[in-house]
């Protein structure tokens, strides 16, 4: 196994603006994350790490070229250390397990940040800003920039992943939180999604009225009915064959045969039948995509309040951005209940 040179990524600091608290990220953190292949928290599979350190070793000669480059610039000694960093072979590549992958990966970071930042403020203009601006005056970038880009963006990927990791492990209702899709996110608050049950209309992290019912749910009640049924229609044939052997015990008969399951004419029960597990239903509360977007008009207002004030009767100011609490807060908890239609 090839020798892993020595990790040359700084742990990053970043400001977290809900809290004004500093998280800090570090590299067993990234490798943690980039190591996951989950579906829902991969953020990239084994073989897109061995395509990513393959187009390393490929660009190997401009990669270092680079390097020297910003060691005369720089006055440091970066090409020696990414030198160390690339695989001899692309074998090596190949045979290495999921960890080391990652590891490999993670060093890179900061080196392809530095060629990166380099390569913008010698040839484009200083900003990626910039560079998105002025699409007509962009040159050929070259495969180096593409593989500089490809490890920043998903380094920015597997931060955010660590952040919202962080800020939902701080929240004493972390165990019963549920992680939403995309589309989820992107929903408004629904007059027509409000929770029938009273008690779950307020959002138990940041206190308004902006919960929801996702249309998921309706899923989970029908599963759920299902079991139900399920359960009756074997539990119901379980109970005839319990009265049969029962009265044949004692008897010189034959003994009654196992009922068909019901719910699986194919399959036969054997014991007594176990209900299977509810889905667990779920509340998300609306408010970080609640928003008052025109002073004192509810024209597209997506505000569940309509951005008044229950106690004045009066909608709240409207300066340089609404400060009603509902439209200000940043909320995206979304957890399980029990128990509830």
């Amino acid at each position: 196994m090839m020798k892993q040179a020595e990790k040359i990524t700084a742990p990053a600091v970043i400001n977290n603006s809900t809290s004004e608290q500093e998280i800090i990220i570090t590299n067993e953190d990234r490798i943690e994350v980039l190591m996951k292949q989950g579906s829902e928290e991969m953020v990239l599979l084994r073989q897109g790490k061995v395509d990513l350190m393959k187009s390393v070793i490929t660009n190997k000669s401009e990669l270092i070229t680079k390097c020297y480059e910003i060691d005369v610039s720089l006055s440091c000694d970066l090409s020696t250390s990414v030198m160390m960093l690339i695989p001899k072979y692309v074998s090596v590549v190949n045979k290495a397990s999921n960890r080391v992958l990652s590891e490999m990966i993670m060093n890179f970071f900061e080196p392809m940040e530095m060629i990166h930042k380099y390569m913008m403020e010698q040839q484009y203009g200083g900003s990626r800003e910039k560079l998105s601006r002025s699409k007509k005056k962009r040159k050929n970038f070259g495969e180096v920039y593409f593989l500089t880009e490809n490890f920043i963006t998903l380094r920015d990927k597997i931060d955010q992943k660590i952040v919202l990791q962080m800020q939902s492990s701080e929240n004493p209702l972390s165990k019963w939180m549920v992680k939403l899709t995309d589309q989820q996110r992107q929903r408004t608050f629904s007059i027509d999604r409000i929770p029938t049950d009273p008690s779950h209309r307020r959002c138990l992290i940041c206190g308004n009225l902006t919960i929801n019912e996702p249309i998921e749910n309706l899923q989970v009640v029908k599963h759920n009915l299902e079991v139900d049924k399920s359960y009756a229609l074997k539990m119901a044939a379980w109970s005839e064959y319990v009265k049969e052997s029962e009265k044949n015990t004692g008897k010189d008969c034959k003994k009654a045969a196992f009922p068909a399951d019901p719910t699986n004419p194919s399959k036969t029960i054997r014991r007594q039948p176990i209900k299977s597990p509810y889905k667990s239903q779920v509340l998300q509360c609306m408010a970080s995509t609640s928003k008052c977007v025109m002073r004192n008009s509810d024209t597209c207002s997506t505000c569940p309040i309509w951005c008044i004030n229950s106690e004045t009767g009066h909608r709240y100011p409207f300066e340089s951005k609404c400060e009603c609490p509902v439209c200000t807060s940043t909320c995206t908890a979304a957890y399980y209940v029990h128990n509830f239609h």
